[in-house]
């Protein structure tokens, strides 16, 4: 149940279609875990906590989604430990050409990723690898199973 300071706070997120004030109480009462690269992962908390997520510091806590952020490289050890966690885990990823964001498949196999150090260390990089990584949050909260713009992903 969201407080009147709630749908002011949040109202832009509420006239939204699709979002209304049901679907912000339903992502103010998600849990995340945010990890990943600092700067990525602290600009991924600080667009969480915009949209309503409440922000998880114990990994063990019962979770909604795992955010994997900012990081350059598919780190194997991090994704092994958050694929264990029973939901969803999405990330972004800085490549050379950009930006990608998905969702790491179920029962994806671990393998290392090409290492594309150097790209990613400006800050706009940072900044639209999170507003996409809370987007496609919202996007499995509210159970949007037509989005586009995430997709998923075999680690191998």
């Amino acid at each position: 149940m969201l407080t009147d300071e709630d749908v002011e706070r949040y109202a832009r997120q509420i006239v939204v279609p699709g979002i209304g004030v049901s679907g912000q109480a339903r992502i103010c009462a998600s849990r995340v875990y945010v990890t990943g690269e600092a700067a990525g992962a602290a600009y991924a908390e600080t667009y969480a906590r915009a949209a309503g997520f409440r922000i998880e510091t114990d990994a063990a806590a019962r979770l909604t989604c795992v955010l994997v952020a900012g990081t350059r490289r598919l780190d194997r050890t991090l994704l092994a430990a958050v694929t264990g966690y029973g939901c969803p885990v999405l990330f972004y990823e800085i490549t050379p050409s950009g930006v990608r964001c998905g969702r790491l498949a179920a029962g994806a196999s671990l393998e290392p990723q090409e290492d594309v150090r150097g790209c990613g260390e400006d800050e706009g990089f940072h900044a639209l690898g999170a507003a996409d990584l809370v987007a496609s949050a919202i996007a499995v909260v509210l159970d949007w199973s037509d989005v586009e713009s995430t997709y998923e992903i075999e680690l191998s």
